[in-house]
């Protein structure tokens, strides 16, 4: 063993945690309309909609949240072609899934702007 006594090799991951905080991000981004799109009557909801212009910025934050969710896919994939996959990799992964979930059934039409009741009282 020729290990200096006081060191040990920490082999560190770049790629991995840019793909995890793009993960991060488009997670957070997808949450955003998928909160807006059940509740947006809600107190956060409407917070929402007023602080951070939801239904405004509503085709930015798909866009956002594909983009972030497609690079933490690839990211993830190009970090495990060095080694062993980590944890990084698992956890951009799924939460590049995960961001995506809201992108893929928006453009296929499946949801679109806030749910509202078929009726109201």
């Amino acid at each position: 063993m020729n290990v200096a006594i006081g060191t040990h090799h920490r082999p560190s991951d770049p790629l991995g945690v840019v793909a995890v905080l793009s993960g991060v991000a488009g997670f957070v981004s997808t949450f955003v309309l998928w909160l807006y799109q059940m509740r947006p009557t809600s107190a956060m909801g409407s917070w929402l909609a007023s602080e951070l212009a939801v239904d405004r910025l509503h085709e930015d934050l798909i866009v956002l949240a594909a983009l972030c969710g497609t690079v933490a896919i690839v990211g993830a994939v190009l970090s495990s072609f060095g080694g062993p996959a980590r944890s990084s990799t698992v956890a951009a992964i799924l939460l590049g899934a995960t961001a995506l979930t809201y992108p893929v059934l928006a453009w296929q039409g499946v949801v679109g702007m806030p749910v509202t009741p078929p009726f109201s009282p």
